[in-house]
């Protein structure tokens, strides 16, 4: 202990005002422990936990958001499906319709060309009856405009 004091001695220390100071600063950190630092944290734990709750549901409303996003996708890829299939489907009645539409057309027209066939027909076999019929007398005809 006489090192110590011998210490204090030649560095001109004195205890009573050391003591003193650190009684001071004890009293002090008590007096601001109970006028400013409780209250501060206080406020920056309350501050921390509206942030902190703030932030969750922030990311809880962002999960939410995200899963109705997927969940609208979804319901616009079938929506589009099904409206292709229905478009699909009404052009493939429209394309029945048209070829049935098509097919009487050509078996109209086909019919008009076979009547039309055979009108010519007969008329050929008319007028091939009317030159056999006449046939003698062509020929006679004819030699007689090959001798003279």
């Amino acid at each position: 202990m006489s090192i110590i004091d011998g210490l204090f001695e030649s560095l001109e220390i004195n205890l009573k005002i050391v003591g003193t100071q650190f009684v001071i600063i004890v009293v002090l950190y008590f007096v601001l422990d109970f006028l400013f630092f409780k209250k501060l944290l206080f406020v920056l734990v309350h501050r921390e936990s509206k942030t902190t709750k703030l932030e969750e549901e922030a990311n809880k409303k962002l999960v939410e958001a995200e899963s109705l996003s997927s969940e609208y996708n979804k319901k616009l890829q079938d929506l589009a499906a099904e409206v292709y299939k229905t478009v699909q489907g009404q052009k493939q009645e429209i394309d029945d319709k048209e070829k049935e539409n098509l097919k009487k057309a050509e078996d109209q027209i086909n019919l008009e060309v076979d009547k039309q066939r055979k009108i010519i027909r007969e008329e050929v076999d008319m007028k091939r009856e009317g030159v056999f019929q006449n046939k003698e007398s062509l020929s006679t005809t004819l030699v007689d405009k090959l001798i003279n």
